[in-house]
């Protein structure tokens, strides 16, 4: 702000200085009122433009820039630059508030990586860090643009998924068949240094209703995602209650 201030009286300062070498090579006589009108004039004329470009305009948008980096931070997963648990909250209102207008099917979809750990134990955190911004480019890649894909944290995403079919029954399938593929994406290996670092993951998925609500979701999809990894075989787990 002190910056912006120096700013601004640099420029008045120059912009009365140039006014008053003007005004002293003007051939004739002026009353000090005349004088003092083309003073105020030319201050106005010649700064306000000087001082909106230079200072205004900006100064205006670094504060719009600072705004959005902030939002950025608040709403965004720094390592995968995904969405976060925060903005899925916001997604799922939004969702739930279209759902309630249209009765539009919906799922979440949450998927954790098994054996993360081991991964991070056995080729360090950086090789993680990989694993991870990896496995979040191939949820981008293998969802529609509708879709929200979201980091929650630590080696946990989910697929906030829009518009399935009207019918339970078929929205159910269609669920479960995007959700292998998904799966199937994402366990195909991850190559470092010429190293294959192979990568698994459990999902679970619960249907959206106009009844659901948010943490109901959350808990259900984890459910089944728990319900998924107990089961051992790489399979996909479903909770809903939208029959």
């Amino acid at each position: 702000m002190n910056k912006v201030l120096l700013k601004i009286t640099l420029i008045i300062a120059l912009v009365q200085t140039a006014i008053m070498l003007l005004l002293a090579f003007i051939p004739f006589d002026l009353s000090r009122l005349t004088e003092a009108v083309i003073d105020v004039l030319l201050l106005v004329l010649i700064s306000a433009p000087c001082l909106y470009f230079m200072v205004i305009k900006p100064f205006v948008y670094a504060e719009r820039e600072a705004v959005a980096r902030l939002s950025r931070m608040a709403y965004r997963d720094p390592l995968t630059d995904l969405p976060n648990r925060r903005y899925l909250n916001l997604g799922l209102e939004k969702y739930l508030a279209e759902n309630a207008r249209h009765r539009i099917n919906g799922a979440l979809i949450l998927l954790d990586l098994n054996g993360f750990k081991a991964i991070n134990d056995k080729y360090g955190h950086p090789v993680g860090d990989k694993v991870l911004c990896e496995v979040a480019e191939r949820l981008k890649k293998g969802t529609r643009t509708e879709d929200l894909v979201v980091r929650l944290g630590g080696d946990e995403f989910t697929v906030l998924v829009n518009h399935l079919n009207a019918d339970v029954e078929v929205a159910r399938a269609e669920i479960r068949a995007i959700a292998e593929q998904l799966r199937a994406r994402i366990c195909r290996p991850v190559e470092d240094k010429g190293r294959q670092i192979a990568v698994d993951c459990s999902v679970g998925i619960t249907l959206i209703n106009a009844q659901s609500e948010i943490d109901e979701m959350i808990r259900d999809a984890d459910l089944a995602m728990y319900q998924a990894k107990k089961a051992a075989d790489g399979s996909v787990a479903i909770i809903d209650h939208a029959a």
